[in-house]
């Protein structure tokens, strides 16, 4: 077995039994070869927020660490963002509603140098707004109280009411909280 960033020198050496003087042999040139980590698997956007996008991969066998890169744009420069050892990324504080592009490659440390591994394709995330989660808090006779999952990013929710699922919604009312009683 070789080591991720160990150098090894190989030859072959080629045998050939005679029948009277025993064995013959030629020695090949020497080669120099590093075993190089393997590219990184099942890079992908693992959730998002409105001004975050967590990152999550596999981890790559004998890898010493992981280096990220950014790009505003598909075809834009990408920028080394984080150097990482850990198989999960939070790239926080993003401007909302925007488009973020990722690469990523593997490296072990080798004796005198780091060796890296191929880089990713880019993947693509794009910060949003969760969507609230309604659920009935309480039923009275002349009133319903409504809650909801806190999503982050917004500053007030408004809230809409329907005598039927398809009909049409009306505001009717407005809430800085994760309920509301109508």
């Amino acid at each position: 077995d070789c080591t991720l960033g160990e150098g090894y020198y190989l030859t072959v050496i080629a045998y050939v039994a005679l029948p009277i003087s025993g064995e013959a042999t030629s020695e090949g040139t020497s080669i120099n070869a590093v075993p190089v980590p393997p590219a990184v698997n099942n890079f992908k956007v693992n959730s998002f927020d409105y001004s975050e996008i967590v990152l999550k991969w596999d981890v790559v066998p004998g890898a010493d660490g992981y280096e990220i890169y950014h790009s505003t744009s598909a075809t834009g420069t990408f920028t080394l963002i984080e150097d990482t050892k850990e198989n999960l990324y939070m790239h926080f504080a993003l401007t909302f509603n925007t488009a973020h592009y990722y690469k990523i490659r593997a490296y072990a440390f080798g004796k005198t140098k780091t060796i890296f591994g191929s880089t990713s394709a880019y993947i693509s995330g794009r910060t949003a707004m969760r969507t609230p989660t309604a659920f009935i808090s309480s039923v009275a006779p002349t009133s319903i109280k409504v809650g909801w999952n806190s999503v982050l990013g917004p500053s007030k929710y408004e809230i809409y009411r329907s005598t039927s699922a398809t009909g049409t919604y009306t505001l009717i009312g407005t809430s800085y909280y994760e309920d509301y009683t109508n």
